[in-house]
């Protein structure tokens, strides 16, 4: 833990044996009103605020530094919220997923698993009429879907979202990046992987050479 991380948290503890019922969002933002009250964009503070800021100043303690203090605290516990949250969303799914598998291995057994996402695409494509039909299977898939109330984009988007990376499924299952973006992302940095791998291969290749000659 370094100085300023370390600092951050002794004044959390301290304001919170001070406001016992707040929490370190509701503290941030008290704090922030005493800044803006010393820079005179506000004109009074709240009796809990005024307290705050009389013992802030009684502790030496500047209001911005503390408020800055805050954030950072309240930036990292925003942090491990969102990607907690996305991992539950990201296992509900994907136990959704898991069972969708399972039973179209049951209602499909000829098919192999990796072609259940271009048939659901098919049988999204079919729903908003981009293609005129299906196959026999394609059909039986499409049925077990509207019968489950499952929609055939929302399970296709499914499909996709689990091949990406790890950091990529977060962004998607909060919303922060639709599919589309977040594939994109995944295919460019797929390409740079690549070409840094050839890279290196081209340069093996030329010390090889080099030591030969």
């Amino acid at each position: 833990m370094n100085y300023t991380t370390k600092k951050a948290r002794e004044l959390e503890l301290k304001l919170k044996q001070i406001f016992p019922n707040k929490n370190i969002n509701e503290l941030t933002k008290m704090v922030k009103r005493c800044v803006r009250f010393i820079d005179k964009e506000i004109n009074e503070l709240s009796i809990e605020e005024e307290l705050l800021y009389s013992w802030l100043l009684k502790n030496c303690i500047n209001s911005r530094t503390a408020y800055r203090w805050l954030t950072k605290i309240n930036n990292v516990e925003n942090s491990h919220y969102h990607k907690s949250y996305a991992e539950t969303i990201r296992n509900k799914y994907f136990l959704k997923l898991m069972k969708i598998k399972a039973e179209l291995k049951e209602l499909i057994p000829e098919i192999e698993e990796n072609q259940y996402q271009l048939i659901i695409m098919r049988c999204k494509r079919f729903k908003y009429r981009e293609i005129q039909e299906l196959k026999t299977h394609e059909l039986k898939v499409l049925k077990f879907l509207e019968n489950n109330k499952l929609n055939p984009l929302t399970v296709w988007r499914w499909f996709g979202a689990f091949k990406l990376p790890e950091q990529l499924q977060q962004d998607f299952m909060l919303g922060r990046i639709p599919r589309n973006r977040a594939v994109k992302l995944y295919q460019n940095k797929e390409l740079q992987r690549k070409a840094s791998l050839s890279w290196q291969i081209i340069e093996e290749a030329k010390k090889i050479v080099n030591e030969v000659v």
